[in-house]
């Protein structure tokens, strides 16, 4: 199976992507909806973070910091960057931290009733 790649900091595949993560995540057994929320928010937000953080990496190291209008400009993006890696990747990292267990408990529970259908369909025949 082929995947194309996704543009997480484009908003509407940031956006799709977040949905496609929720569906996926009550598939795989959650069904608390906040923590679907969580998983899927905060596993679409930090690649959308991340994308948007590479891009003005980039910008960063291409600056002179020993000018006065690079320095400028690096601080306004370093400005940037705390926000995305300590507010928003932070944030979400910790949340997803708090509803992991909650995530690989449905997962082994679904495996485990995928495992009692399959041995009673083999058993069966």
């Amino acid at each position: 199976m082929t995947i194309a790649p996704r543009i997480h900091s484009d908003v509407a595949q940031h956006v799709a992507f977040a949905g496609e993560l929720a569906r996926w995540i009550e598939r795989a057994g959650v069904t608390d909806a906040d923590a679907i929320g969580d998983l899927a928010v905060g596993f679409a937000d930090i690649l959308n973070a991340s994308a948007n953080a590479s891009r003005v990496l980039e910008e960063l190291i291409a600056l002179d910091p020993n000018e006065s209008a690079g320095a400028d400009a690096a601080l306004t993006k370093l400005g940037y960057l705390h926000a995305l890696f300590i507010t928003e990747i932070k944030a979400h990292a910790e949340d997803l931290e708090r509803r992991w267990d909650t995530l690989e408990d449905a997962w082994q529970h679904e495996r485990r009733t995928m495992s009692k259908k399959t041995t009673r369909i083999t058993t069966a025949a």
